[in-house]
């Protein structure tokens, strides 16, 4: 079902909404294809994991029809990871429990480091 579902968005957004002035919002895609909106967001995860050229805009979903809408595309994410990032660090800063262990995730190599802030400084 979810691979039948992940090849009708994939074909969808190719055939009908190619180049960011053809984007459909989630929305539309719920109803077009009868599932729910998260499953919409899974499955537009899982076809740009395996390397489809889905974009996204304020406007909307759309398959890719020039390299500067995938650049757009991955600079938001990027600004997305950095904003996610400085909120963990500020969220394990207020840790009232653990002040000298820093826990960071580097999403991109699936790394999770942890430092102690005292060996840190022992040099």
């Amino acid at each position: 079902m979810k691979r039948k579902a992940k090849s009708r968005l994939s074909t969808v957004l190719k055939k009908y909404h190619t180049g960011m002035e053809q984007s459909i919002t989630g929305k539309e895609l719920e109803r077009t294809l009868g599932i729910r909106k998260d499953t919409v967001q899974k499955l537009v995860r899982q076809l740009r994991a395996d390397g489809v050229p889905i974009c996204s805009s304020a406007s909307g979903y759309f398959y890719a029809e020039t390299r500067q809408e995938l650049t757009e595309t991955a600079a938001r994410f990027n600004r997305q990871i950095s904003t996610m990032m400085k909120t963990q660090s500020k969220l394990l800063d207020a840790a009232p429990d653990e002040k000298e262990k820093i826990v960071m995730v580097v999403p991109q190599e699936g790394l999770k480091l942890s430092l102690n802030i005292q060996s840190l400084r022992r040099g």
